[in-house]
């Protein structure tokens, strides 16, 4: 099923399974814009793919977790970047494993990642949705595991009270969001009247298509002397929206 969406004098035609937006403007002509869920053509060479993969040895004592939804464990996450600045300069790695969350606490995430004196990496463990996708991408280096997964979309919320109230409140989050939203198209280099058209669908992205389109800065694997951090990724499981992809029989 199509569903036609009028926005600022062009008609947008939105499918079930869109790989480009097809505009139609005031005066008739169509112009074709690729989003991000336009497939990228593997790297390859002699019919084998080429992918750079890097092993990352991680310093335990400098790595956080955020595994789950976003909310109390952002805000803890924070003030512990701010605790290990104040030990050295050394990098600091967040991994991430989280179907997304609150905007707030993220944000409050993020801002001690941008003040941070020392370099936070951001690391995709398996799949980083909504807020966490957000966050990974304000790491000084965005980093991903091999095939794991973004997942980026449009921000959801509810207001009540008098229609001037929920004005105000839809008025200050439209800011807010696009904010966020600006920043990432131009830290990928896309103009944001794409990512935003891109957005109104859930866009789904590998680590391979993300690095080439810019959403990330590298392939890795890591290795990790530290049991209960090794334990704690082993047993988190994804659990809400976010179903996992069964291939058997």
């Amino acid at each position: 099923m199509t569903k036609l969406l009028i926005l600022g004098g062009v008609v947008l035609a939105l499918g079930s399974a869109v790989l480009g937006l097809k505009l139609k403007t005031q005066t008739g002509s169509i112009k074709e814009i690729p989003t991000l869920s336009s497939p990228v053509t593997p790297l390859v060479n002699n019919n084998k793919t080429i992918k750079k993969i890097k092993t990352i040895n991680l310093d335990p004592e400098r790595t956080i977790l955020i595994l789950g939804e976003v909310g109390n464990n952002a805000l803890n996450a924070a003030q512990t970047i701010k605790e290990l600045e104040d030990q050295s300069n050394d990098p600091i790695y967040l991994i991430l494993d989280s179907p997304g969350g609150s905007v707030i606490d993220g944000n409050v995430l993020v801002s001690a990642i941008e003040s941070s004196s020392a370099p936070v990496y951001t690391v995709c463990h398996r799949i980083c949705a909504s807020m966490a996708a957000v966050i990974h991408q304000y790491g000084k280096k965005r980093m991903m595991i091999d095939r794991s997964v973004l997942m980026f979309h449009q921000a959801s919320a509810s207001s009540q009270g008098t229609i001037d109230e929920m004005k105000s409140m839809t008025d200050f989050l439209y800011n807010y969001i696009e904010k966020t939203e600006r920043f990432i198209a131009n830290r990928a280099g896309m103009p944001y009247e794409q990512y935003k058209l891109s957005n109104m669908q859930n866009i789904w992205i590998d680590s391979e298509d993300a690095t080439q389109k810019k959403f990330n800065d590298q392939i890795i694997s890591i290795n990790i002397q530290s049991s209960q951090i090794v334990s704690e990724l082993k047993q988190y499981v994804t659990k809400g929206r976010i179903k996992d992809v069964q291939w058997k029989n």
